[in-house]
């Protein structure tokens, strides 16, 4: 983990925040897990990093996560630079159809 942050904080610098780190927990669905989910989240905590426990058998579990990434990626529509408060004309609509054939 000390590897990865240091590449991220050579390659983006000042920027580095911008750049989210997450960790995804696979198999979910199975009772016999090497990682408790218990020591999973303290450690995403600890190293300040996002976690999702998803399945591959389960498509569902990933929509949080990609949801997250969208959300870090794109700004939310919040925090949008277009007004919507400047209203536009509306123009004088034409009823006829002109068709030449």
């Amino acid at each position: 983990m000390d590897l990865l942050k240091k590449f991220i904080e050579k390659q983006f610098g000042k920027d580095r925040k911008e750049v989210p780190i997450v960790a995804l927990g696979n198999m979910k669905d199975l009772s016999n897990r090497k990682v408790d989910s218990d020591f999973a989240y303290s450690w995403a905590a600890r190293e300040r990093v996002k976690l999702f426990e998803v399945s591959a058998k389960d498509r569902n579990t990933l929509v949080e996560f990609v949801q997250y990434l969208g959300h870090r990626h794109f700004h939310p529509i919040k925090e949008s630079k277009f007004s919507l408060s400047k209203k536009l004309k509306a123009e004088k609509s034409n009823p006829s159809i002109l068709m030449d054939f």
